[in-house]
C-alpha cells in the first residue's frame, strides 16, 4: 500500500490546525516529563539515552513553552475584563452623544419600564444602536415582515435608569412634560 504524503501532510496539518493553542501545554508537560522524571522511569521506557543526547533542547523547549502558556493564561485572564472595559467606556462616551431620535428610542425602554420594544429591522436608527451595543435584536422571529423585538443590554438600563439625563435633554415633550415617543421613518405598510 502507497501512502501519498502530500495528502498524509494535509490531513495531519488539517487535524493538527485546531490544537495549535494546545501546543504550549503539550510541550509543557511533555518536556516537565522528561526533565522532571525519575531515571529509572525514563530506563525503563527507553527515554533515558534521548534525555542525555538531546538535554538542552529539551530544557529550552520546556522554558519556551512555559513562558508562552504563562502569556496565554495572563491574556486570557485579563483580556476579557479589559475589553469589556473599552467596550462599556465607549459605550457611555457615545450615550452622551446620542441623536434625538436615539434618545426617544431609549426613553421607550425607560420611561416604559419595558426591556423589550419592536422596532422595524431595516430602520438605520435601530440599526445604529444594535451595531453600538446598546440594544440587541431579542429574536431572530419577526413580528409581522419586518418588526423585531429588541433588549436595551441590562447595564445601559441600569446605567440611563440612574442618568436620565442623557436621554432627556433635548427629547421633544408632551403637556405632560413626558418624552414623545419615536417615530420610525420606515413606512408602516413594510411592516
Amino acid at each position: 500500500m502507497e501512502i501519498k504524503m502530500p495528502e498524509t501532510i494535509k490531513e495531519l496539518l488539517f487535524l493538527v490546525k485546531d490544537q495549535v493553542k494546545f501546543l504550549p501545554l503539550i510541550s509543557s508537560i511533555a518536556s516537565s516529563l522528561l526533565l522532571f522524571t525519575n531515571e529509572t522511569l525514563l530506563v525503563n521506557i527507553c527515554l533515558d539515552n534521548f534525555k542525555q543526547k538531546f538535554s538542552e533542547e529539551i530544557g529550552l523547549l520546556w522554558l519556551l513553552s512555559l513562558t508562552i502558556l504563562i502569556i496565554q493564561l495572563l491574556i486570557s485572564f485579563f483580556y476579557r475584563p479589559i475589553k469589556k472595559i473599552l467596550k462599556t467606556n465607549n459605550i457611555k462616551t457615545y450615550l452622551k452623544k446620542l441623536t434625538i431620535q436615539e434618545k426617544q428610542i431609549l426613553c421607550e425602554y425607560i420611561y416604559g419600564h419595558e426591556r423589550t420594544r419592536e422596532f422595524p429591522i431595516q430602520d438605520g436608527v435601530i440599526v445604529n444602536l444594535e451595531r453600538k451595543g446598546i440594544i440587541y435584536r431579542a429574536s431572530t422571529t419577526s413580528y409581522g415582515l419586518l418588526l423585531f423585538p429588541y433588549n436595551i443590554s441590562d447595564w445601559v438600563y441600569a446605567f440611563l435608569l440612574k442618568h436620565k439625563q442623557y436621554i432627556e435633554n433635548g427629547v421633544p415633550k408632551n403637556i405632560d412634560g413626558k418624552p414623545l415617543p419615536y417615530r420610525s421613518r420606515v413606512p408602516k405598510h413594510m411592516y
